[in-house]
């Protein structure tokens, strides 16, 4: 083929104009996916956090159900039941507030309430940080699943604080999330890793029948 064939309708030299345009699409291309994008407007990232909290406050009365049927089975007391229902029951009145805070901005973009769910969400994280040195479980199968659990609500908290934009000097600037960041905010995403942390067996029967019925269902608030 010779390389009359190969010309382009381009005046002066084809080749080099054809061959700068393709390079600069992609360094454009490459630039948009190592960079991420800013989560687009204020609705997108408030939808996603309330489809994640939606998703996981229906987890907490199964799971608080779930610890109470183990008194009597050489898995926990009901002291340590009472501290467990009491950590839970706190982060499911956290993540209330997270909620209603995130509604709260929809309605009136104060940039306080952004620092308020912050201030929330990592109050979620300390509060459960804590819990197996508060509640002194021993027995380990129990420890491995409480740890799972914990770790699973830690990293939903992790990721609305991802995606919250920042505040400085009362201006919101929009925060840039990586394409695998968005895949991970999503309640289908949270809902899988919470199931199979649950749902993971532990060698322990009497543990494992009593988390059997406790699964979180991707919701989406709106």
């Amino acid at each position: 083929m010779s390389s009359m064939a190969l010309a382009l309708p381009f005046p002066g030299n084809p080749g080099k104009k054809w061959a700068a345009k393709f390079l600069l699409v992609l360094v454009l291309s490459v630039s948009l996916v190592s960079m991420g994008c800013a989560v687009g407007g204020a609705a997108t990232w408030i939808n996603m956090g309330l489809n994640l909290i939606t998703t996981l406050l229906p987890t907490i009365p199964s799971l608080i159900a779930a610890i109470s049927g183990l008194v009597g089975k050489n898995v926990l007391t009901q002291a340590q039941v009472d501290k467990l229902t009491q950590v839970f029951t706190g982060v499911q009145q956290l993540f209330q507030q997270a909620q209603t805070a995130l509604t709260q901005y929809e309605a009136n973009s104060d940039p306080t309430l952004i620092t308020k769910i912050q201030d929330i969400l990592n109050q979620v994280k300390t509060s459960l940080s804590n819990v197996l040195t508060d509640v002194q479980i021993t027995d380990p199968a129990t420890v491995a699943k409480i740890t799972l659990i914990v770790n699973s609500f830690i990293d939903l908290a992790n990721n609305i604080l991802a995606i919250l934009p920042t505040v400085t000097n009362g201006k919101v600037t929009a925060r840039k999330v990586t394409h695998g960041q968005m895949a991970q905010v999503t309640p289908e995403a949270w809902a899988a890793r919470f199931n199979e942390a649950v749902q993971k067996p532990s060698g322990n029967t009497a543990l494992d029948a009593a988390f059997s019925q406790v699964h979180a269902v991707p919701a989406h608030a709106r």
